[in-house]
């Protein structure tokens, strides 16, 4: 029960969204700063279907733990791990407060 309410009040991060970021950082380890991981690439790392995958990224994004560098509707997601290197760039903060807006009025 413990483990419920840590997670639900954001005090632990559930194994499977431990899981989803490493495969993010192992997808994008050699990439240089702009391209991103897409969600077939962590699928296959986490030996999941880009479906299953794609939910997993969307459920980071919503927790604010990584960030979908790709801004044309309808294109595949480029997504990259949120730290401390990337978050004062610009494009990545402008990126994941829209993508944080979208996630807030698509759950409402």
């Amino acid at each position: 029960m413990g483990n419920i309410v840590a997670e639900a009040s954001g005090t632990k991060i559930s194994q499977t969204m431990q899981d989803t970021l490493s495969a993010v950082e192992k997808a994008t380890k050699n990439l240089p700063e702009d391209p991103g991981a897409t969600s077939d690439k962590v699928g296959k790392l986490m030996k999941l279907d880009q479906s299953t995958a794609w939910r997993h990224l969307r459920s980071a994004c919503t927790k604010g733990l990584i960030v979908n560098l790709e801004t044309r509707k309808g294109q595949r997601g480029r997504y990259r791990i949120i730290t401390s290197r990337n978050a004062g760039n610009a494009r990545v903060s402008e990126i994941w407060a829209r993508d944080r807006s979208f996630t807030s009025r698509w759950l409402q």
